[in-house]
């Protein structure tokens, strides 16, 4: 099975034979390329693409992947990070739910 990656991609934590994917791609009816994030299952060919995340200005997103053993879902996070190196939003997408949507969730600073 071949994905169509191209020079810009990352394949963020295989869990449960389903990876996630962040690729940068020249979408159909669009002239500069974007950053499309897929989860895909290897073994199967299956795939889908995410939506974006929402955000309010142009700044750095990191995503992470995950499964919830309680509710038994896989989940991506979602975080934006400003200029200065603050975390400023963060979402969570839930695989498996009918209509696939970004959710905000609230997240205090850490300091041991």
């Amino acid at each position: 099975m071949s994905f169509p990656l191209g020079d810009s991609h990352d394949i963020i934590s295989p869990i449960n034979g389903l990876v996630l994917i962040r690729d940068k791609q020249v979408l159909e009816g669009r002239k500069n390329s974007e950053l499309v994030s897929v989860v895909c299952n290897p073994s199967t060919g299956q795939s889908i693409t995410l939506p974006k995340p929402k955000t309010r200005k142009k700044i750095s997103i990191r995503s992470y992947f995950g499964y919830d053993p309680i509710e038994k879902q896989f989940k991506v996070l979602s975080m934006t990070w400003s200029d200065d190196g603050t975390s400023k939003e963060h979402q969570v997408l839930t695989l498996g739910t009918e209509k696939l949507y970004w959710r905000m969730i609230e997240c205090g600073i850490y300091t041991p």
